[in-house]
């Protein structure tokens, strides 16, 4: 049988094509394909779908497939019925369920909780906000590369404990048969030809962002600096504000009573009101500064008035903190990764510190909440670790 043969068949009427395949012409160049067998002393007819979108080719390939299966002892129809429902279950589930039963599964052997919620905010914070966006079963390398490529460069110790973190999870998906293909998160013969060489990535990392570890010495030098422009950066690390937002707080936006700083959604990069919780050492800056005048900017250009130029800080880094070559939004980055790495915060209060919005409407529910007391000690922690090595010099200095 060919093509030419299979457009002469009769109309409407089923014809025999070859070992339990059958042809229904319904039109002069389309048809319909079906297989018929008998197991059992039950006969069953399953559709193969429509022709010219079922080739001949094809259709004898599904017919050699279900025979195969036949001869195998198995039941084409109730297998491909099963595959179905397993498939159509499969739509409702994403990555981020795989992951947390990943790792309650393995909780109970890992001594250090500190290294499990490493993983939950990691994976929350990097991996689920992409990888939920579609069914964990149709997820590929390319939805991984997307999760790691952003951050590979500029974070890459963390991006690499992540790959490393979704290489198990998906091993773990597919030995229970939650997940069919390679696994998309190994790097052998896969990320690797995605992804720059480790040891490549670490002759360039760094430049934007500070590590998180060296913040308590390089905000000891800050600190030494007694200008307008120092005191605006330290106020900006120990809120990780965006530049704009610093520049441009006022007098009325302080409510010192309640340690609250409270930014019109004007300023917001997501144009909407946020409130940020000052630490003890932020309300105390502040403070000082606004002893300094009575006008309503607050970090106010000491020789020409006004706010702050743009670059002001970017140039105090430039000029003082030039080993470092990190950028003012850089501070942001260096603390996430701080919170991230002390592995006792809640997500949902970590991003909401940072003011970010979420597409995913679970996660946006939880954020309707101001979670203002966890956001209130995580950026007291935060400042304590900032001053850390300020604080070790005042207590030699008591002794």
């Amino acid at each position: 049988m060919n093509e030419r043969q299979l457009k002469k068949l009769p109309l409407h009427r089923k014809v025999a094509v070859g070992h339990r395949l059958y042809f229904k012409r319904t039109d002069r160049a389309a048809g319909q394909w079906t297989f018929r067998y008998t197991r059992l002393n039950q006969t069953r007819e399953m559709g193969l779908g429509p022709y010219p979108r079922i080739s001949l080719k094809k259709a004898f390939e599904l017919r050699d497939s279900y025979n195969a299966q036949l001869d195998n002892h198995e039941d084409p129809y109730e297998k491909r019925r099963a595959t179905k429902l397993i498939n159509t279950s499969r739509e409702g589930v994403r990555f981020s369920a795989i992951a947390e039963e990943f790792i309650k599964k393995r909780e109970s052997g890992w001594s250090n909780k500190k290294h499990i919620q490493q993983w939950r905010n990691s994976l929350l914070m990097y991996a689920s906000p992409i990888l939920d966006q579609k069914a964990f079963h149709r997820l590929t390398n390319e939805d991984v590369y997307d999760v790691l490529h952003p951050i590979w460069v500029t974070k890459h110790e963390t991006a690499r404990r992540i790959q490393q973190r979704l290489r198990k999870i998906f091993g773990y998906a597919k030995a229970l048969k939650w997940y069919d293909n390679d696994n998309p998160a190994s790097w052998d013969d896969n990320l690797e030809h995605l992804l720059q060489s480790p040891s490549a990535v670490r002759r360039v990392t760094n430049f934007a962002a500070l590590e998180w570890k060296l913040l308590p010495h390089f905000f000891a030098d800050l600190s030494k600096i007694e200008t307008t422009t120092s005191l605006t950066l330290q106020f900006l690390i120990l809120t990780a504000s965006r530049t704009i937002e610093v520049l441009g707080c006022l007098r009325k936006e302080i409510h010192i009573d309640k340690q609250l700083w409270c930014i019109p959604g004007k300023r917001m990069k997501a144009r909407y009101d946020h409130t940020v919780a000052l630490s003890n050492e932020a309300t105390r800056l502040i403070e000082t500064q606004m002893r300094k005048h009575n006008r309503q900017l607050i970090f106010e250009n000491p020789h020409v008035g006004g706010p702050l130029s743009n670059n002001a800080m970017r140039s105090l880094l430039i000029k003082r903190f030039p080993e470092h070559r990190i950028t003012t939004h850089g501070f942001r980055s260096t603390y996430r990764d701080w919170a991230a790495e002390q592995g006792k915060y809640d997500f949902v209060a970590i991003e909401k510190t940072l003011a970010h919005q979420f597409k995913n409407s679970t996660t946006g529910s939880y954020l309707r909440s101001s979670l203002i007391d966890q956001r209130r000690a995580l950026m007291q922690d935060r400042s304590h670790f900032a001053h850390k090595k300020i604080e070790k010099a005042a207590q030699r200095t008591l002794n």
